[in-house]
């Protein structure tokens, strides 16, 4: 697709179906793409399987960035390679994480109801990033307000990967 190596973002905007709460959402995906772009990151990739179709479809169709939107359309194997050659790589709280995580990409999960002390995939090259509230790691299957999501801002994403020095 004419991306470059170490040039591209990887985005894991997922989770399965059931649990979407732990998506951080796509206008948020959408706005984090513009402001790496602004920051030199040429593409931005979206990865996910069948159950994130929609959702990656959303973040392709409200950017204005330069977004390639292989949802649905690799194989699992095919996440580490992919992450690998990225410069960075930005996710849920999603089983994509951990297999992109086998990569030693700078990789950001944003974590909502679940904690990241369980949930953050393996690694060294990987950082969590959550709002401080009172029902952070509520593990609750359905919530009216979403807060722990919505507190995260893309220009908070931003000063994370500036703070592990990948931007």
């Amino acid at each position: 697709a004419g991306v470059k190596r170490n040039a591209y973002a990887v985005f894991l905007p997922g989770s399965q179906a059931a649990g979407y709460l732990k998506r951080w959402g796509a206008s948020r995906f959408a706005a984090l793409a513009s402001l790496l772009k602004q920051r030199g990151i040429e593409h931005t990739l979206i990865l996910g399987g069948p159950d994130e179709i929609e959702e990656c479809a959303r973040i392709d169709a409200t950017t204005p960035a330069d977004v390639i939107n292989l949802c649905g359309q690799t194989e699992l194997l095919d996440l580490v390679p992919l992450c690998e050659s990225a410069r960075l790589v930005v996710g849920n709280d999603t089983g994509t994480a951990h297999v992109g995580s086998a990569s030693t990409t700078p990789m950001v999960i944003v974590c909502g109801p679940t904690d990241p002390r369980r949930v953050l995939p393996a690694g060294d090259n990987v950082q969590a990033l959550q709002a401080r509230l009172a029902c952070i790691n509520c593990y609750k299957k359905h919530c009216q307000h979403h807060t722990c999501m919505a507190w995260i801002t893309p220009p908070m994403v931003v000063q994370k990967l500036d703070q592990m020095g990948v931007l």
